[in-house]
């Protein structure tokens, strides 16, 4: 009896088992992960010019699996003032998941600065990291919704239909004779 009860609900007991063991194993990466505290920092720029390309590394000490906005900026070190933003920029720069190290940018320097810039060793390049709120913690949302769906529809889909009456024709007997009223 209990085997055919089990039988019938499989489904329903499957889904009640996965829903919660995948939740479990969505969070267990993020947790595992060793996760640095406060805010997102920026370590080890480097700035090395090819002709055209100036290229810009860093490492980003931050939560991964989180977004967050990189900028990078020309600076001058005895002018707080001197501040041109780095615009035409393509790889680990803008809004991403950056969080390591190695992190590259690519910079087309000439597009960005005057014409008459020269340069000079009191120039640098100042790298900054913001977490973007709400970044990737959309994704929890979504892949629970799809499993909890998933696992209501398993349950819906397995309750068996009922099973349409089998109908036999027998003749009644007739009445016993003579019978006193």
């Amino acid at each position: 009896m209990i085997i055919r009860i089990f039988y019938r609900r499989k489904m329903s007991i499957i889904a009640l088992t996965i829903l919660p063991l995948c939740l479990f194993l969505i969070q267990l990466p993020l947790e595992a992960s060793p996760m640095p505290q406060g805010k997102p920092q920026v370590k080890n720029v480097n700035l090395e010019i090819n002709e055209d390309i100036a290229i810009i590394t860093y490492d980003l000490v931050a939560e991964f699996g989180q977004t967050y906005e990189v900028e990078a900026t020309l600076v001058k070190e005895n002018d707080p003032n001197f501040r041109i933003p780095v615009k035409s920029a393509t790889g680990d720069i803008g809004e991403g998941n950056f969080a390591g190290s190695g992190r590259r940018i690519q910079w087309d320097w000439k597009k960005d600065l005057p014409k008459d810039f020269t340069g000079g060793p009191d120039y640098s390049i100042e790298v900054t990291a913001t977490l973007v709120e709400g970044g990737s913690g959309w994704v929890y949302y979504v892949l629970g919704g799809v499993v909890v769906a998933g696992g209501a529809a398993a349950a819906v889909l397995s309750k068996q239909k009922p099973s349409t009456p089998t109908t036999t024709q027998s003749t009644l007997p007739a009445q016993p004779p003579g019978r006193p009223f």
